[in-house]
């Protein structure tokens, strides 16, 4: 019984170490999860956007903000678009280039630390440079209508969110966002209370949401597993009207545009029209 005893507190003790090494693991090294950038592919490639162009625009830290830039047809809206946390635009080109073929405008924010780009990811600076290249829109397409279509997926669902809080927007455009990082981090990892850990990187977009005084578009893919459908329903409920929200039954996180993502979200823009 005694050695039943000794074993059973062994194992207990080793539970409890990994848990620790874990949670401090994902403490520590929270920014490279969040932000698995790297310098390749280079946002100076714009090969992948056929007419798109690299714009400089200076942060308030006076880094410089990359993005790509497509002027409109028509008299048609720009889409201020912001990427996932691949973080290089290049890694989204194909998702711009159907707004770009249906005559939209494009700006695409480049994320620091990504695609060769100047400085190191962090959420103030992220949101703070959205807002930044927002207001750089008249000097980037001066022909352009505004206000922008305010548009980004998973990562930058959670920038677009707390851009279109900060500025008017024609609409927002929200693909597999997350109701809070953490939330989706424990979804990822159940025995960690990242949500009682992580001291910043919060992105509480549900914190939000309800300040948005644009229609929405929320679009999700059902079969997701990195950010659980739930999570955007659970924004969908929070967030004011006019919304809209169009579920992928066979969608996983990256794959929406194989199920009409892309049409659906410019059919939904054309309607604002």
């Amino acid at each position: 019984m005694r050695l039943l005893r000794g074993l059973l507190l062994s194992a207990v003790i080793l539970a409890v170490a990994a848990w620790v090494i874990v949670c401090t693991a994902l403490l520590v090294q929270r920014h490279s999860l969040i932000y698995p950038f790297d310098d390749w592919p280079s946002a100076e490639d714009v090969s992948g956007l056929p007419g798109a162009r690299v714009a400089r625009v200076a942060a308030e830290d006076g880094i410089e903000i990359l993005a790509w830039v497509v002027p409109p047809r028509q008299n048609r809206p720009v889409v201020l678009y912001f990427t996932g946390n691949s973080g290089s635009l290049p890694a989204t080109a194909l998702k711009l280039a159907e707004y770009a073929l249906a005559g939209f405008g494009i700006v695409a924010m480049n994320y620091r630390g990504a695609g060769g780009a100047e400085g190191a990811p962090d959420q103030d600076d992220i949101i703070s440079d959205g807002v930044r290249l927002y207001d750089a829109l008249p000097e980037l397409l001066p022909e352009a209508p505004l206000p922008p279509v305010i548009a980004g997926v998973s990562l930058g669902a959670a920038v677009a969110s707390q851009v279109a809080v900060l500025r008017p927007a024609k609409a927002v455009l929200l693909e597999a966002p997350f109701a809070r990082l953490c939330e989706a981090a424990e979804f990822r990892y159940p025995v960690v209370p990242a949500c009682l850990i992580l001291p910043d990187q919060r992105w509480e977009t549900i914190d939000v949401i309800g300040r948005i005084d644009a229609p929405l578009l929320l679009q999700h893919g059902l079969q997701d597993d990195i950010i659980p459908a739930f999570q955007g329903q659970k924004l969908f409920d929070a967030a004011p009207q006019p919304k809209t929200f169009v579920p992928y039954p066979q969608g996983n996180h990256n794959d929406l545009r194989l199920f009409g993502a892309g049409i659906d979200a410019i059919r939904f823009l054309e309607d604002l029209s």
